[in-house]
C-alpha cells in the first residue's frame, strides 16, 4: 500500500490527498510535520533529505515534490483524464503548475502563516495589505482561465489542485473573488468536487479573527 508522510493540514500534502482521492487509491497516511515532529529522525531524512511534507513510498520508490507526486500518479493513470490530452491543454496545466509553486502560493504564504499559525490578527494593516498586493496575481490567473472551464481546458485536471489548495486559504481570511468572474466561476467548479470538501482544510480549524 501507498505510504503518504505528512499532516493533513499541509497545503502540500492537501493536493497529494486530493489527488488520491481522485484516483480512488487506496494508501495509509503517517502524521509528521510541524507539531507532530518526527521529520528530522534518521529515518524520514533517510527518505527525503529536505525534511519536508510530503514524502510518498510505492512499492520500494519514494518521491517528493508534491508536483512530481501529482505529475506521477496522474501518468500513471491516463485513463483518470488528470493530465489533458490536447499539446496544449498539457502546457497550461504545466504553466498553472509551476506559476502556483513560484508564485502565487509563495505570494500569499506569509499573510496566510502569520494568521493561521503566528496568531496574527486578520484585521492588522499589514496582513490586509499584503493581501491586497496578493491580488495582482489575479490578472495572470484570469489569463489562464480565459474561455475555458479550468486551467488545462474544458476538464478538470492536476494543474487545478494547487490553485484551488492556494485560493481556499485566500477565501479562508475573509476575502472574496467577486471582482474577477473567471476565478470566481471557476472556484465554484473546483469547490464542487467531493475531495475539496474531504480534504481542504486550513491550519487552524476556527475562523480568523478580524
Amino acid at each position: 500500500m501507498i505510504r503518504l508522510h505528512g499532516r493533513a493540514d499541509s497545503s502540500n500534502v492537501q493536493k497529494v490527498l486530493w489527488l488520491f482521492d481522485e484516483l480512488g487509491l487506496p494508501f495509509q497516511r503517517i502524521d509528521c510535520g510541524a507539531t507532530f515532529g518526527g521529520l528530522q529522525t534518521s529515518e524520514y531524512l533517510a527518505l527525503n533529505p529536505n525534511a519536508r511534507v510530503p514524502t510518498v513510498e510505492d512499492g520500494g520508490v519514494v518521491i517528493w515534490e508534491s508536483h512530481a507526486i501529482l505529475r506521477h500518479y496522474a501518468r500513471k493513470h491516463p485513463r483518470t483524464g488528470l493530465i489533458p490530452i490536447e499539446p496544449l491543454d498539457q502546457i497550461r496545466m504545466d504553466m498553472a503548475l509551476d506559476w502556483n509553486h513560484t508564485t502565487l502560493w509563495s505570494a500569499l504564504r506569509p499573510s496566510y502563516v502569520a494568521v493561521a499559525t503566528d496568531k496574527t490578527p486578520l484585521d492588522d494593516p499589514a496582513i490586509q495589505a499584503e493581501l491586497d498586493a496578493f491580488e495582482m496575481h489575479f490578472t495572470a490567473f484570469e489569463w489562464l482561465l480565459d474561455k475555458q472551464n479550468f486551467v488545462g481546458g474544458e476538464h478538470f485536471s492536476i494543474g487545478d489542485i494547487p490553485l484551488a489548495v492556494t485560493i481556499h486559504r485566500y477565501l479562508w481570511m475573509a476575502r472574496n473573488l467577486a471582482k474577477w468572474p473567471y476565478i470566481h466561476a471557476w472556484q465554484m467548479r473546483v469547490s464542487a468536487r467531493p475531495s475539496y470538501a474531504k480534504h481542504l482544510v486550513a491550519r487552524s480549524a476556527a475562523t480568523p479573527s478580524g
